[in-house]
């Protein structure tokens, strides 16, 4: 019988840095490619700067957990200044103890944090941009510094053909890759209860991600479907103003606001998914409810369309900011329930070949190509 892949594999060992194992999409897709990583026989550790509190995604066992427990806001620049100088220290003494062949930076300032905190250290730092750098800056001074340091970077990847593009004007073409994100595909697709249909939407509560639109699409189409209601997913600093909305359009007994929680029986039981957002990377929750064959309804210009995604095809995709758009293509799906059956079908077709072994194996090429 031959060997198993991961016996003709280098073993390496990989830190991975992120912020914090909040509820995050992010932290999604990196508990998800440690553990494929520590499948095929690699030794992983991650480090946050953020307590150990604040986890709400659970690492495999396998998996090697640090924590620097600088997380935290502060109140004016200078301590803005004080408090990353810390992490950047902390950052890199445990860098340093985990003794890593490939260090490997997850989202935004963390990346930058992470560059500084490995110079000198002779560690190759592999980049994971987890948005579009051209429709979301990260302040001033730090869009600054992403430009300035993401080019000491070994790799420079993306998720989304779109952030590579945008990059492009500051990272040379050859340290730039894209991976798509990881997909555990579920065996339980969507099938959702015709006596309750609702519309469902996740994600961070932030203007990023356009739910005021869908809020107010959603108040005109439940006058004329009114035995539907909405579900959102995801907790943030909209959840107020976005209560408040609802509201005042009159639906706040057809919306609920359910917060984190586990998605998957969501997935399974709503009639559509929609994302409204204003700009994205490559969105985990639209992966994950193409994963459950969810009839899918997404916003998007044609230069920063996911990969994955085929209007008319496995989506209706729709103008960003435009509710009417919106409320036309739920509206279509609703009246139209063999349709969205088959873009729903056809969704989970797409997103198959995303397992997360055969992400890893991408990774572990370019992990294997920068390593010293």
């Amino acid at each position: 019988m031959p060997k198993p892949l991961q016996d003709y594999m280098p073993t390496l060992r990989l830190t991975f840095v992120i912020e914090s194992l909040g509820g995050g999409g992010a932290q999604r897709v990196l508990a998800l490619l440690t553990t494929a990583l520590a499948d095929l026989g690699q030794e992983v550790c991650v480090v946050t700067y953020a307590e150990r509190g604040a986890d709400r995604v659970t690492l495999d066992p396998r998996v090697m957990r640090r924590a620097a427990d600088l997380g935290g806001e502060s109140g004016n620049v200078f301590g803005a200044i004080s408090m990353n100088i810390r992490r950047i220290s902390g950052l890199r003494d445990l860098i340093r103890e985990s003794r890593p062949d490939v260090v490997i930076a997850f989202v935004g300032t963390t990346n930058i944090l992470t560059l500084l905190a490995c110079s000198g250290l002779r560690v190759p730092v592999v980049i994971s941009e987890r948005n579009d750098p051209a429709r979301q800056s990260l302040g001033r001074a730090w869009d600054v510094l992403r430009r300035l340091l993401y080019r000491r970077a070994a790799v420079v990847t993306a998720n989304a053909t779109a952030a590579v593009t945008a990059m492009a004007h500051y990272v040379p073409a050859s340290k730039l890759s894209v991976i798509p994100n990881p997909l555990a595909v579920p065996v339980e697709i969507n099938a959702p209860d015709a006596g309750d249909p609702y519309v469902l939407a996740v994600g961070r509560l932030h203007p990023q991600k356009g739910f005021d639109v869908l809020l107010e699409a959603f108040a005109v189409f439940v006058r004329s479907h009114p035995e539907w209601r909405m579900v959102l997913l995801g907790e943030g600093p909209e959840r107020d103003r976005l209560t408040v909305l609802a509201d005042e359009l009159g639906i706040a007994e057809r919306v609920s606001f359910a917060g984190f929680v586990d998605p998957t029986p969501f997935y399974r039981g709503c009639s559509m998914f929609v994302q409204p957002s204003r700009f994205e990377g490559s969105s985990n929750a639209l992966l994950e409810a193409m994963g459950h064959a969810c009839p899918i309804i997404v916003t998007g210009v044609p230069d920063a369309m996911p990969d994955f995604v085929s209007a008319g095809e496995n989506a209706r995709v729709v103008p960003t900011e435009d509710a009417p758009a919106l409320t036309s293509a739920m509206g279509a799906l609703a009246t139209n329930p063999a349709v969205a059956q088959e873009l729903g079908a056809s969704a989970h077709q797409a997103v198959a070949k995303l397992s997360p072994d055969r992400i890893a194996g991408m990774w572990l090429d370019i992990f294997n190509g920068v390593a010293r």
